[in-house]
């Protein structure tokens, strides 16, 4: 009997598998198709938006898998797409190709968190997302959408430092600035897709993301992670998320803010309280 149950619990795993490869390959065949019609035909703005949404589909379906990304080069290849339509006045009216263009950009500037060089869409696709009004990325993630797009101007700066199209100068005068920017930035001055004061609580930890982020340039190895400065952005995560109960919607858009507050910590306190979430 256990045999039995084994056999058929494996089966059915191993069908689920076979499905899995095989609506991934269904989504690679699409979006082949739809890349070789953009280019030889052009797109309908139905099409185009099928196009980001599988992009999308695929790279979120690799990070839950295996927690990173197997197809940057997709993401990397609908920068373009994303550019050309970030130029389109009337993208903005449309709440389904912002939250694409959004949700596509927020996962581009992710992915340059951990190196400027990886960074491939143009300031147009977050302007883009900022300056339309649906609340996209704070839906989606909690992050005000500000933030990104202040710390995006900073990683390409940081990028066109490492092409050495920036001097040194120019991008320590700029990360001077983007400092002091979210060091005064107040969650408090801002719209929220709701009243419900836990809005202020991811804000608040995402601002001092930020705030890291900015001090690791232009060495990431300059500052130890004992520096005050770092351990007092460490703590502020903690204490934002110290105000939102693990069983509120809110904690989950914690995810990313308490991943760079656990990278940047030695106390071995703080990483008991990250193994105890992450487990």
């Amino acid at each position: 009997m256990c045999h039995i149950v084994s056999s058929s619990r494996k089966e059915t795993e191993n069908r689920s598998v076979a499905r899995t490869i095989e609506h991934q390959l269904s989504a690679l065949q699409s979006l082949s198709s739809l890349l070789m019609k953009e280019e030889i035909y052009g797109l309908t703005d139905d099409e185009q938006d099928v196009l980001l949404a599988v992009v999308a589909l695929l790279v979120l379906y690799n990070i839950c898998e295996t927690g990173v990304s197997s197809h940057g080069v997709h993401l990397t290849g609908a920068g373009y797409t994303c550019g050309k339509l970030a130029r389109q006045p009337k993208v903005i009216t449309s709440p389904r190709t912002t939250f694409l263009l959004t949700a596509l950009g927020w996962l581009d500037v992710l992915r340059a968190f951990s190196g400027a060089e990886k960074l491939a869409y143009s300031d147009n696709v977050r302007r883009c997302s900022l300056e339309a009004d649906h609340f996209n990325l704070e839906t989606l993630v909690g992050c005000p959408v500000e933030l990104p797009y202040e710390i995006g101007c900073v990683i390409t700066a940081g990028k066109q430092y490492m092409d050495g199209t920036m001097s040194g100068d120019s991008f320590q005068d700029l990360l001077d600035g983007a400092e002091q920017f979210f060091r005064v930035w107040d969650p408090q001055s801002i719209a929220f897709p709701s009243g419900d004061p836990e809005w202020i609580q991811p804000a608040e930890a995402y601002r001092h993301v930020c705030i890291i982020r900015v001090l690791r340039f232009p060495d990431t190895w300059a500052i130890p992670c004992e520096d005050e400065r770092i351990q007092s952005s460490v703590r502020s995560i903690l204490d934002a998320s110290a105000e939102i109960s693990t069983d509120s919607a809110f904690f989950k858009r914690l995810l990313f803010p308490l991943f760079i507050a656990a990278t940047e910590t030695s106390i071995p306190h703080q990483k008991t309280i990250y193994r105890v979430l992450y487990a």
